[in-house]
């Protein structure tokens, strides 16, 4: 269809689905003319500028067209389009139906012979021109019948293509969405709840807008799901045309400044994923979050293009509807179904995109990963690198890249159950980095074997400044072994081991380490496994802030009394004693 208006309109194409179904038409009707040498002069360019018994047909056959439509009935027989047509059972006489109409044959109920009837070319040209009816009915009847069918969605694109016949100022369509915006308005709502509630209803509505191509101000209604810079329409069907028109009002507000797109859920298939990327790399630079997850077709060559385009301040790219929080100069990837085929796209972005600081990468397991953590050796601008929910054959690949690399500052690697064996091979790795200066490996399952191995490595390690192993099952020997290597280590700053398996016996071996510190460290040892009664917590707290050495600093306790006079009375005593603890959370 779009190849023939291309060439009838001589290298042009129609703006609007309307327009597209009108030059359609109008197409077919002039090629069926030229065809029995009855053609006009040259082609027409509208339906009102054909000749008038050409028109009157058309007419007749948009008042086929929308009985049909009402009777959910794509096929017509003989007679019906006889009485349109009176010359269609004449081989000359089929110029009637100017083309618009085709023969459908099929066999006549026990019988050897067949019956002929007829349908449209297209089913869509059969909207368009049951809207082309009713835009000449009556005022009174356009009213009435656009209260009761405007939201069934069997007479969407009927809709959509009234508007943009008769326009969107016109007297019918104004009032009829002024309707829908008086609605609620007495309190205070300002648009009609029945449409503000109605993902599949307010699309429809934005769509009869942008089919019509007004530069009509756009109802509140649809300026709602463009609010503050977010493109935000999630688990309603878009179609490729839906995806096309948003992008075009995107693309029309130029001034506006596009940080969030979220249409996860939407069902759109390969072409609306086409047309998504080839509007993002020619229009949008300006994006931080973006989720295309749960749709029909893979997200990743969009998400590739918004790589490659966006100059980057932060941008998250999501296969999960959870955190959208920002860090300058970040980039976020979800695992996604499908990313796979776009390894070699990714890893191109991740060598050339010189704006990429921070990059976290969430469930990225296939293949192919491989290929990310060699972009990930060769680059020379990612200072922080996050992995969640990753393996630890996953944590071998990365730090064997991470030997070679020599820009990254900072390796979270916290919450993915790593256990012993992962810190095996964190600690040759630390081992051998020179730049590595800030490490998490909380919430990891590490004991005191792993313990033993990471303390090994800090004894070696002459450029770490900061490691987090807490909320692991570290005991008293374990965490000793730590705070004996960092008694040997003079470039780590802060120590976090809180939240570890230490017991209140334990704990007074590790107070008495930490006053063999001979220089500054921060350590934070709190709220490790004291889980009898309340008032021992307290006391154990009351030993710890008053430690007289400079080196143990607790910012904030927080724990739970439930109003227990005596545990108030214990922390009372412990808070005179003490002159270190800067913040109490009760």
């Amino acid at each position: 269809l779009a190849i023939l208006i291309y060439l009838f309109q001589q290298g042009s194409l129609p703006e609007t689905l309307t327009e597209m179904n009108e030059s359609f038409i109008l197409h077919t009707i002039y090629r069926h003319l030229k065809r029995y040498t009855l053609a006009p002069s040259g082609p027409v360019d509208k339906l009102s500028k054909v000749p008038k018994p050409v028109l009157d047909i058309v007419h007749k056959l948009s008042d086929l067209a929308f009985k049909g439509l009402q009777q959910n009935k794509l096929v017509f027989s003989f007679d019906e389009v006889k009485q349109i047509c009176p010359d269609i059972d004449k081989t000359e006489g089929a110029i009637n139906g100017f083309g618009l109409l085709q023969t459908v044959q099929h066999y006549a109920q026990k019988g050897a012979g067949t019956t002929a009837s007829f349908n449209f070319l297209h089913y869509t040209m059969q909207e368009f021109l049951a809207a082309l009816h009713v835009s000449t009915l009556p005022s009174e009847q356009q009213s009435t019948l656009m209260e009761k069918t405007f939201w069934d969605g069997h007479y969407n694109f009927m809709w959509m293509m009234f508007v943009g016949i008769v326009g969107v100022k016109s007297d019918i369509f104004v009032n009829f969405v002024s309707k829908g915006q008086e609605y609620k308005r007495k309190t205070g709502v300002r648009v009609a709840q029945n449409i503000l509630n109605d993902k599949r209803k307010r699309l429809h509505l934005f769509q009869c807008y942008m089919d019509a191509n007004s530069d009509a101000e756009t109802p509140d209604v649809i300026t709602d799901m463009f609010n503050n810079g977010k493109i935000i329409i999630t688990k309603v069907k878009l179609l490729p045309h839906h995806v096309s028109s948003l992008m075009s009002y995107v693309c029309a507000k130029s001034s506006e400044q596009w940080n969030t797109l979220d249409l996860h859920g939407c069902h759109i298939g390969d072409i609306g994923m086409s047309v998504l990327e080839q509007f993002i790399k020619e229009n949008l630079s300006t994006l931080e979050y973006v989720d295309l997850s749960d749709n029909d077709s893979s997200p990743w060559g969009v998400y590739c293009a918004i790589i490659r385009k966006c100059s980057l301040n932060s941008l998250t790219l999501s296969g999960d509807h959870g955190t959208r929080e920002h860090t300058p100069h970040s980039l976020t990837l979800h695992g996604y179904q499908g990313m796979e085929e776009y390894v070699s796209n990714i890893t191109d972005c991740l060598l050339y995109n010189p704006s990429i600081q921070s990059l976290t990468l969430n469930k990225i397991i296939f293949e192919g990963v491989n290929e990310i953590f060699e972009a990930i050796k060769a680059n020379t601008t990612i200072q922080s690198l996050t992995l969640q929910m990753v393996t630890t054959e996953g944590v071998e690949v990365i730090c064997e890249a991470i030997k070679a690399n020599t820009t990254l500052l900072k390796l979270d690697l916290s919450g993915n159950a790593l256990s012993d064996d992962g810190a095996v091979v964190i600690s040759e790795c630390l081992k051998s980095n020179r730049t590595l200066k800030e490490l998490n490996i909380s919430h990891n399952c590490i004991t005191d074997e792993g313990a033993s191995e990471i303390a090994e490595a800090i004894q070696i390690n002459t450029v770490m400044q900061n490691i987090n192993i807490s909320k692991n099952y570290i005991s008293v020997e374990g965490l000793l072994c730590i705070m004996e290597a960092v008694k040997n280590n003079f470039t780590l700053q802060v120590v976090n081991i809180t939240f570890n398996n230490v017991t209140r016996t334990g704990f007074a071996s590790i107070k008495q380490c930490i006053k063999c510190l001979t220089h500054p460290v921060e350590i934070y040892a709190s709220w490790n496994e004291i889980r009898n009664r309340r008032d021992d917590r307290v006391k154990l707290i009351s030993k710890i802030c008053t430690c007289d050495t400079d080196n143990v600093k607790e910012e904030e306790w927080s724990f739970e009394i439930n109003n227990s006079d005596h545990i108030i009375m214990c922390l009372s005593e412990c808070l005179k004693e003490d002159d270190t603890l800067q913040e109490l959370n009760l």
